[in-house]
């Protein structure tokens, strides 16, 4: 069961909510949904109605006047980068602790190009194109792979802030550099023809001494072995 209870312009909404246990006994709760000021959606829930109507109306009346400022505009990447590193450092979500080798290295990767560049940005302000230019132009002149671990060490980084609320998409989501196919070399299977001509090359160079010494020891081993 679901009940909607809407606050007038304030954007919020205060929704009852209803649900059975795995062991069949039923539970309820109030849950308020608001726009904050950065557009994102929230929630929270309470045990009683009353205190849900209080909150949807203290809140609504914040985000009008400007005085809600939402979490992503006022952390930075910068210190949310650094969060993550001290994060796998100690062991996040309750995962072993990150071997020292890769925590060195990650945050080394957070000094020397992540934050140089967008450190500064606040996570709203982190956006798809964004994190474009900082792949297209910031990173350039580094090789593919550096670029490639940048950019994915970075997203890595935004759904650490997802799973903190502290964003709500991972704008770095699909945009890992893919691997450039410049420069490759294809490989050319030869003709018929083209063996021949190597076959009969080669059989002139071995007929001269001593390499005709050596074919000829070679066949007699592999006569011997049949």
């Amino acid at each position: 069961m679901l009940e909607r209870q809407s606050r007038g312009r304030s954007m919020a909404t205060v929704n009852k909510r209803e649900w059975t246990n795995k062991d069949g006994s039923k539970s309820s709760s109030w849950r308020v949904q608001y726009k904050d000021d950065s557009g994102r959606w929230r929630r929270k829930d309470f045990e009683r109605q009353a205190e849900a109507k209080k909150f949807a109306d203290t809140i609504a009346s914040k985000v009008q006047s400007g005085e809600h400022v939402s979490a992503g505009a006022t952390f930075t990447v910068a210190e949310i980068a650094r969060r993550y590193v001290d994060a796998i450092e100690s062991g996040k979500d309750g995962k072993a602790k990150t071997e020292p080798h890769h925590v060195l290295t990650t945050r080394g990767q957070v000094e020397n190009h992540i934050i140089p560049h967008i450190g500064g940005l606040t996570l709203a302000g982190l956006k798809k194109s964004r994190v474009q230019t900082f792949r297209d132009i910031h990173l350039k002149d580094e090789t593919e792979n550096t670029r490639k671990v940048v950019v994915k060490l970075l997203s890595a980084i935004c759904r650490f802030a997802i799973s903190k609320e502290l964003m709500g998409v991972n704008p770095a989501a699909g945009e890992i550099p893919k691997k450039s196919k410049r420069g490759q070399k294809r490989v050319t299977i030869p003709s018929k023809e083209d063996i021949n001509k190597l076959l009969t090359t080669a059989k002139s160079w071995m007929a001269t001494p001593p390499m005709a010494q050596a074919v000829d020891f070679r066949l007699e081993l592999t006569r011997d072995f049949h």
